[in-house]
């Protein structure tokens, strides 16, 4: 629900001078992403094309309590059994 007002917050902040609207639309989507695939996969793939934003978006995450699961590629394990 706070996502989703964050977002319409962040719509209204892009039309009306005075509130920063990019701000509130992204932690609408960090604060959807754990629910809405579609804005996990924006988090990746903003992860994966400016990879200096990586330690900002999970700093901001963990910051708002969001498990860090969904976020990246998962850990891979080595099949060599070590």
């Amino acid at each position: 629900m706070i996502g989703w007002l964050c977002i319409l917050l962040g719509v209204a902040g892009i039309i009306l001078p005075g509130l920063p609207g990019w701000i509130f639309i992204a932690l609408g989507v960090l604060l959807l992403a754990d629910d809405i695939a579609v804005f996990s996969r924006l988090i990746r793939g903003v992860e994966r094309r400016w990879p200096q934003t990586r330690w900002t978006i999970r700093t901001a995450r963990g910051w708002l309590g969001q498990s860090q699961e969904s976020q990246g590629a998962p850990d891979e394990k080595r099949c060599d059994g070590q």
